[in-house]
């Protein structure tokens, strides 16, 4: 028996051929990365080993944001949160059609043994690693259930192989399966974009939805505005970040009444003013607001960094991190 002597992926799941595959990695935490500097995570092994695209999840939301802040920019990974405790949660996976599944889930690798040869006819190399006697019987049993016809079982670290250990099944002949994305979208034609001029994006946070227009001055002039409408200021960076506004307009009885404008960096409260109340001129000092931040685009006040490192990685994320708080 083979014995796998680190959690370091290229000795882990070395076995797996994940080159032009899609592969599902279920567990695809960072955590033994985190301890060993230079270490890469399941996920990134297989990427870096050729794989086509990783579809991957963890039951930890932290994990799952280093992958959708550092690569959220690389569509070979689709990383989402998932707490694995059903095989409908399987079946659910298994709709993204994998050709390589790796699985450690601590146990709830259990929830395959309802899954059917049907179910799992597009795989073509599997490996669990199990962690209890049940797990260890599941694989014994399932994997030529599912049609894996060369199967072997690997002992790791100092661990008892009866109690933990890696089960790895391969069928002789794989079945190519188109990649797919994480909510795959249907194709539909591409319709030719109507031309409208640019006008200034306003983020309104306060009561109701009051229509906003500037003053129209000439006949041939546009007066109206791109407005976006929440009622107040709850996590304002996610809908800043996403509409992008020019300014932002708020109605409360003071600007302190907005604690997450308040207290936000320069860059958000430059753009920002607050009235009492909506009425006819409301909508031109948004106006002249964003038309103030568009022409001046004062940037004195604001500080830039950077790293010579290439391809950091998750490496940095800490940092990152640090300087987003």
């Amino acid at each position: 028996m083979k014995n796998i002597p680190t959690e370091d992926p290229k000795h882990h799941w070395s076995f797996l051929n994940v080159k032009d595959k899609l592969v599902l990695d279920m567990g695809c935490s960072f955590y033994e990365a985190y301890y060993h500097p230079g270490m890469l995570s399941s996920a990134e092994w297989f990427i870096e080993n050729g794989a086509v695209q990783v579809i991957g999840f963890d039951g930890d939301p932290a994990e799952v944001e280093k992958y959708n802040v550092v690569y959220k920019n690389d569509p070979r990974y689709e990383v989402f949160e998932l707490w694995l405790d059903s095989s409908d949660h399987i079946r659910k996976v298994l709709e993204f059609k994998p050709q390589i599944i790796k699985c450690d889930i601590e146990g709830s690798e259990i929830n395959f043994l309802p899954i059917t040869k049907e179910e799992m006819d597009c795989v073509e190399e599997i490996a669990f690693e199990y962690h209890d006697v049940a797990t260890r019987e599941m694989c014994e049993k399932k994997l030529p259930e599912w049609g894996f016809d060369y199967i072997e079982q690997f002992s790791i670290l100092d661990r008892h192989p009866d109690n933990q250990g890696v089960y790895y099944g391969r069928k002789s002949e794989g079945k190519k399966v188109k990649v797919v994305r994480l909510t795959p979208k249907k194709e539909e034609p591409v319709k030719p974009k109507s031309k409208k001029a640019r006008v200034p994006k306003v983020l309104y946070v306060g009561p109701g939805e009051p229509h906003l227009e500037s003053i129209h001055n000439k006949e041939f002039e546009d007066c109206s505005l791109d407005v976006k409408y929440v009622s107040d200021d709850k996590n304002i960076n996610e809908v800043i970040t996403s509409f992008r506004p020019d300014s932002i307009v708020s109605i409360g009885e003071n600007d302190s009444k907005f604690p997450e404008l308040f207290g936000n960096i320069y860059d958000v409260r430059k753009r920002w003013f607050n009235g009492t109340e909506v009425n006819d001129t409301t909508g031109h000092n948004a106006y002249y607001c964003a038309m103030h931040q568009m022409l001046t685009n004062d940037n004195s006040k604001m500080i830039s960094y950077f790293t010579p490192s290439y391809n950091t990685g998750v490496k940095i994320y800490d940092t990152y991190m640090s300087l987003k708080a």
